[in-house]
């Protein structure tokens, strides 16, 4: 056990938003979280659907709730957020973009990527930017072929976003976050025993537990739900089984739209 002494912080947590505009569910969310002003904020997933591109959104959470060191956005990528096109898509905000996701693509309209084309426009990685006062480290972890690529500068196929942890603080940490993409279609993700994902996963979750630090999974997709949109484990049971049975101490996931917890 850690003593009393330790540092202590707050974090949110929330997935599926939809727009960040006057009227809309994400808006009123954005706002809650200024109004809590936790030290991060964790995006999990299915950002903003068809209602603005992924600049758009970002600079409007950011305006709401500014991504400074007591304030900073992290984000973990859902279907949404993946998505690859030869076409320009307009947005419901009246923008338009490219959608140019590289090694996890689903469904859209939002990306997580930039390409070198100026005409695809920033995804959330580059629009959000990465958070202040965390110091993220990428898996690096390769799959089909593809790998993604821990460069602190975003470079396309980022792992920021897909598969990264920190520990936090980053002096004297208590709990270390792991987020990964079980469940997010696409060239790479992969999560079952034995897969390259799958062991870096447990390596981490095995790492902090010997460093004495709690342990959060976040992602998007969930495997557990009483609810009625998502019946199915959608991240797959080997992920889940794994922080089940090593003891990981939280674990954070959207896409059911609604709120449900548990305790042991």
């Amino acid at each position: 056990m850690r003593a009393l002494s330790a540092p202590s912080f707050t974090f949110t947590a929330a997935g599926d938003y939809g727009g960040i505009i006057t009227g809309y569910n994400g808006y009123a969310v954005a706002q809650k979280i200024a109004f809590v002003n936790p030290n991060f904020h964790i995006a999990l997933g299915d950002l903003a659907y068809d209602d603005q591109n992924p600049s758009n959104w970002c600079s409007s959470f950011k305006t709401i709730y500014p991504s400074t060191s007591d304030g900073a956005l992290v984000i973990v990528a859902g279907n949404h957020d993946t998505w690859a096109d030869s076409n320009s898509h307009t947005y419901g905000d009246g923008s338009t973009g490219l959608p140019s996701d590289v090694i996890t693509h689903e469904d859209g309209p939002g990306f997580l990527d930039t390409y070198s084309s100026p005409s695809s426009g920033l995804g959330y990685a580059s629009a959000c930017g990465l958070p202040p006062g965390i110091k993220w480290i990428g898996s690096g972890t390769s799959n089909g072929g593809y790998s993604c690529k821990t460069d602190n500068s975003l470079t396309a196929p980022t792992c920021y976003g897909r598969e990264y942890y920190f520990d936090y603080p980053t002096s004297n940490p208590i709990m270390r976050f792991i987020f990964i993409s079980a469940g997010i279609g696409g060239l790479w993700p992969n999560y079952s025993v034995g897969s390259p994902s799958y062991n870096w996963l447990k390596a981490r979750i095995d790492e902090a537990h010997n460093a004495g630090l709690w342990v959060a999974v976040a992602l998007h997709k969930e495997c557990l739900s009483d609810g009625t949109v998502h019946t199915s484990c959608e991240s797959t049971f080997d992920p889940f089984n794994l922080a089940i049975t090593h003891g990981v101490d939280l674990w954070l996931d959207g896409h059911e739209h609604n709120y449900e917890r548990s305790y042991r």
